[in-house]
């Protein structure tokens, strides 16, 4: 017989006598809740207002109740687990942090070079979702397929300058074995008792950093762009 992933979850969850679940539905486990709504007779559904809220909820729970099952230990820590998904789902850590820090080095790089900030904005950022949805309809070999051979070609002998993959990776094993040791987590908690002061500077710098306010000039004025939105509707942004 054969099964969804999504079906296989449900079974595992009652396989180890879980009832009661927390969560947030979003796009990329859309497929899991379809496959809940059919076993809600046996599993209960509890949404929270974010993930973050829905582990600590569960963990309370399992505190409390002792009736849902629990990770090994090296993922017992809630807040390593929240981090785990954050750091694979949603691209922050190892895959966002890069994808910005790329997007904001190449825009530099060609402004310095005497390239207008506009056609730096467009080459190095606004081109940034062409390649992704490419990547996203058809694997990286299409996308190869739809840019120029020039372009594919700088692919194979300019990517690994920008990116050698051995000091890379090395730097993304060192980057989980944060996540996973709750190094990071350490971190986090401690910033937002601090205020957040490092984070929210951060996020001031970058606001004012030329390719962030280039960018909201060209957006503006982007066909596709609600005149009366302006940047504001970002829930859509990435349907």
């Amino acid at each position: 017989m054969k099964m969804t992933g999504a079906k296989i979850v449900m079974e595992c969850l009652l396989e180890q006598q879980v009832d009661t679940v927390f969560g947030y539905p979003g796009g990329t486990i859309l497929n899991l809740y379809d496959e809940l709504y059919n076993y809600r007779d046996r599993i209960t559904h509890i949404r929270t207002a974010h993930e973050q809220g829905a582990a600590h909820a569960a963990d309370g729970y399992a505190r409390s109740s002792h009736d849902l099952k629990t990770p090994e230990p090296d993922l017992g820590d809630i807040e390593k687990l929240v981090d785990m998904i954050d750091a694979s789902e949603k691209p922050l850590l190892i895959c966002g942090g890069g994808i910005v820090d790329l997007m904001q080095c190449g825009f530099e790089v060609l402004c310095e070079a005497g390239y207008a900030p506009e056609n730096a904005y467009f080459e190095c950022i606004h081109e940034m979702k062409l390649i992704i949805d490419l990547i996203n309809k058809g694997g990286i070999a299409a996308m190869n397929y739809s840019i120029s051979d020039t372009a594919e070609f700088g692919e194979y002998v300019s990517g690994p300058r920008v990116l050698p993959h051995d000091m890379v990776k090395a730097n993304m094993r060192a980057i989980l074995s944060d996540i996973q040791d709750g190094t990071f987590a350490g971190r986090w908690i401690a910033e937002n008792k601090n205020g957040r002061t490092f984070f929210n500077s951060k996020r001031d710098q970058l606001a004012r950093h030329p390719m962030e306010v280039i960018g909201k000039e060209l957006r503006d004025n982007m066909l596709w762009k609600d005149s009366q939105e302006g940047d504001k509707g970002l829930d859509s942004a990435s349907n």
